[in-house]
């Protein structure tokens, strides 16, 4: 596995957008949108993080989906093995 044209997470906002504009497009409600979806994408970057913290804080068992909970689920159990074998 390689990874090429890696960039920082501030180089990527800060490119521009080249957009054609036309009559027909409430260019208002877009930008509504756009600020929307901006919202919601720091929102759920600030979840993530938080989740992160949690689970080096207390262990990968500290937040679980509830299906992780299901008689039979394996979800727990594999947060307490390396590579499929017993810590």
């Amino acid at each position: 596995m390689s990874a090429n044209h890696i960039t920082d997470e501030s180089s990527i906002k800060t490119k521009s957008t080249i957009q054609q504009m036309d009559l027909f497009t409430d260019h208002e409600q877009l930008k509504k949108e756009e600020v929307k979806l901006e919202k919601d994408l720091e929102k759920e970057k600030r979840l993530q993080e938080a989740t992160l913290k949690l689970k080096q804080k207390y262990g990968k068992n500290a937040v679980l989906k509830g299906m992780n909970l299901v008689v039979g689920a394996t979800g727990k159990d594999r947060n307490n093995t390396i590579g499929g074998h017993k810590k």
